[in-house]
């Protein structure tokens, strides 16, 4: 309860400070782990869930991937439409739930969420997210998570902010079993990024 809280404070009222606390705890890896996801990506257009305060959507914006992003928090979103209006980016943005989205069936090519809470495990969302991509060469492209080697307390506020965030403890097997259930075949990708590692699920439509 305590930390579903705190993850609600962090997330909307508190969001200002998500960057900082996230690039704190990862010594300032957090940004990289999150730009693996673009190491995935299918040709064709590219739907961020839950954008948080715009980061990496707006990284592909500056890069002509030309993003659509959905999020949830009131908070995130003025933060997100704040950085765009200020690189005079397209705000390609909405606030909506990632199992009722509002696009038309097969219209992404990619679909990325990045540290993700649980809610990317969830059959009828997982199932939303496949009604939206391409049947060809559709990806849904998660980040789960990043890892330092041998920082001690360093790793224990990391291991603080996933269990905050709801990103832990959730074996790949589970992960594969629940993306399957959805009509989703999932494979693991681990890429090594300023020696620390970043943890990918790369999920495709099956049949």
């Amino acid at each position: 309860m305590i930390l579903h809280a705190a993850f609600h404070l962090l997330y909307n009222q508190m969001a200002f400070t998500y960057e900082w606390v996230a690039g704190a705890v990862s010594l300032g890896r957090w940004t990289r782990w999150r730009q693996t996801a673009l190491e995935h990506l299918s040709p064709g257009k590219t739907l961020e869930l839950a954008f948080g305060t715009g980061v990496l959507f707006s990284q592909m914006a500056q890069g002509g991937l030309a993003p659509v992003g959905i999020d949830l928090s009131p908070y995130m979103a003025r933060i997100t439409a704040r950085r765009l209006r200020r690189s005079n980016l397209p705000r390609t943005i909405a606030r909506a739930r990632a199992e009722t989205l509002p696009f038309p069936g097969g219209y992404f090519s990619n679909v990325i969420a990045t540290f993700p809470t649980d809610y990317i495990f969830s059959v009828p969302t997982l199932i939303e997210i496949r009604r939206v991509l391409s049947p060809k060469n559709g990806r849904l492209i998660v980040v789960l998570q990043g890892d330092l080697q041998h920082l001690g307390w360093i790793n224990s506020a990391i291991e603080w902010l996933y269990r905050v965030t709801g990103q832990r403890a959730v074996p790949f097997q589970t992960i594969a079993e629940r993306f399957g259930a959805a009509g989703f075949s999932a494979t693991r990708a681990v890429t090594t990024v300023q020696g620390a590692t970043a943890i990918v699920v790369v999920a495709k439509p099956a049949g």
